[in-house]
């Protein structure tokens, strides 16, 4: 049989991304992948891969919640700049429980804490992994959500946590809660 069509191009930036802001919580990263770096025998120090021209941060945080199944769980997941390499963060758990930092061991291993760090030599295999992992708890392509924000929620699918710094010019009301569900704001 003939091999698989190549997948569809990205679609282009949208003009409506926002650059985002140097002081943006989508700019920190995770205690744990510090400390696992550290662990890793890198030096430590290590900074969120922001794509498009400065206005896409490669860092995200996804939840799923599932009453029926009494699910309420989060994946961290961020790619990083280390010294000269890249690599991918992730980081699992209940929300409210494996929440914080607290218990991490360095000997541990990811089963003990939760968390994982793959180490790449090129920002290119680093992206792919992001875009596997992405795809494989969201059913959504991250080339798509990164240049135009588009994100279907999936049954059964972990679902995006909307940040005000990583919408559209123009969308900052669905990130603070009026178009995800939540009431609008009193603006009395």
């Amino acid at each position: 049989p003939p091999p698989p069509p190549p997948p569809p191009p990205p679609p282009p930036p949208s003009p409506k991304l926002k650059t985002v802001p140097p002081d943006s919580r989508l700019l920190r990263v995770d205690e744990m992948a510090l400390q696992e770096a550290g662990a890793n025998g890198s030096s430590g120090r290590a900074e969120i891969v922001v794509t498009h021209h400065g206005r896409t941060a490669m860092n995200v945080q996804l939840v799923l919640v599932d009453a029926a199944h009494e699910a309420n769980k989060f994946y961290r997941l961020q790619c990083l700049r280390v010294g000269r390499s890249y690599a991918v963060f992730s980081r699992w758990g209940r929300v409210g429980e494996d929440d914080g930092i607290g218990h991490y061991d360095a000997y541990g291993g990811s089963r003990m804490n939760k968390c994982m760090l793959h180490f790449h030599g090129t920002l290119a295999d680093a992206t792919k992994e992001f875009a596997s992992v992405f795809k494989r708890h969201t059913l959504n392509d991250w080339p798509v959500y990164a240049a135009t924000r588009a994100f279907d929620v999936r049954p059964g699918c972990y679902d995006l946590v909307r940040h005000v710094d990583a919408e559209l010019q123009g969308d900052d009301a669905a990130a603070g809660g009026a178009g995800a569900g939540a009431a609008p704001s009193d603006s009395r």
